[in-house]
């Protein structure tokens, strides 16, 4: 069983590392994401806003407000 909520175990395609967790389950405020490439940080970014709906929906418990994916801005650049 995972200790995880299934709808991001399963997006991500297995359970995220921890480091990954803080960063999907962070309370809602602004924050830079940096890490090495192919780490995940897209995958990342995308399951925050399925974990941010999920608690705006009542379907994870947190102690923060979540919010729907209309309300979500989410940048990502490569720097070549």
């Amino acid at each position: 069983m995972s200790s995880y909520p299934e709808p991001i175990a399963t997006f991500l395609g297995g359970e995220p590392t921890e480091e990954q967790w803080r960063a999907i389950s962070y309370p809602l405020h602004p924050f830079v994401l940096v890490a090495g490439a192919g780490s995940g940080k897209t995958s990342v970014m995308a399951a925050r806003v399925v974990y941010l709906a999920m608690v705006a929906n009542g379907l994870i418990e947190a102690d923060h407000a979540g919010v729907t994916p209309g309300n979500v801005l989410c940048l990502t650049f490569t720097n070549k």
